[in-house]
């Protein structure tokens, strides 16, 4: 007969059993607490990136929809060319290969114009950060071409007249609706290419799901540098002189001022609607 060692009345084979299932117990314990731990870990990170790539998509096909938006057109024909010919004579070059002319309908008017640039602005500020940096310079140029349009609004409301006084909002308004569309003729082909370049750099990131974890500029200057350098072989560059001057001419009428003492009086302010590109040609 074997002997078996006895202790508090129980054998040895006995708490060899209870001591095999205790450990067993406090392994199994450690490990499901951990696997539950790191589970939970892991369902709160999937939900985490789950939630950033949703923001991802939502933010690139809201800006698809604002950029589909700004290429809508509003057609007009114009196969006598009496149109073009009434830009022509500030010295604008347009395109005279079409019966009709075109033009975006958010600058049919001023509010148009603005809720635009409200939409841009809430993407700029809220989820700009969500695309990719090839979309993100192609936005800030965006940006920063439809902030000049509105810049003759803003150019109109704060400018003095040569009596001192300031100009209404209602003959502001007036000025700018028969103004903004000839504006949209001129530099229709712009916006057809710059929603072109938008959205292909916008497809391409959206297939690779990618963010911008840094801006790609460094400071404004540089924002400013990329935006010029790229404008500068616009349509709406090459005219902005003439713009200016069929703003003033419009203005003059609009306000029965004469149109060379209006001319002489707002030359001085010209620099607010022209790039610094062109300051020497302002001053000839």
């Amino acid at each position: 007969m074997i002997d078996e060692t006895v202790f508090l009345g129980l054998s040895e084979n006995i708490w060899q059993g209870i001591f095999g299932f205790l450990s067993t117990t406090i392994v199994a314990g450690v490990v499901g607490f951990i696997t539950i731990h790191w589970l939970s870990k892991q369902e709160a990170l999937n939900e985490r990136e789950g939630k950033i790539l949703n923001d991802r998509i939502t933010a690139y096909f809201e800006i698809l929809n604002s950029m589909a938006r700004i290429n809508e057109r509003t057609v007009v024909l114009d196969t006598e060319m009496h149109i073009r010919s009434e830009i022509d004579k500030y010295g604008i070059v347009t395109l005279k290969d079409r019966p009709a002319v075109e033009y975006p309908p958010f600058l049919e008017d001023r509010e148009k114009l603005q809720a635009i640039i409200k939409s841009l602005d809430s993407f700029y500020i809220n989820k700009l950060h969500l695309v990719g940096p090839k979309s993100y310079k192609q936005f800030i140029y965006v940006y920063l071409y439809m902030s000049k349009l509105d810049g003759y609004y803003k150019y109109l409301m704060t400018t003095p007249m040569p009596d001192g006084a300031l100009l209404d909002e209602s003959t502001i308004d007036g000025i700018l609706k028969e103004f903004l569309p000839k504006v949209g003729i001129v530099i229709d082909f712009d916006m057809v290419k710059m929603q072109a370049d938008f959205e292909r750099a916008l497809i391409v990131e959206l297939y690779n799901l990618k963010s911008c974890a840094k801006p790609p500029f460094k400071n404004e200057y540089k924002k400013i540098k990329f935006f010029y350098e790229k404008f500068c072989k616009t349509l709406y560059a090459m005219n902005e002189i003439g713009l200016f001057r069929m703003l003033i001419d419009m203005t003059a009428e609009k306000t029965g001022t004469s149109f060379d003492i209006l001319y002489k009086h707002l030359k001085a302010n010209e620099y607010v609607v022209t790039p610094f590109l062109y300051e020497e040609e302002v001053r000839q």
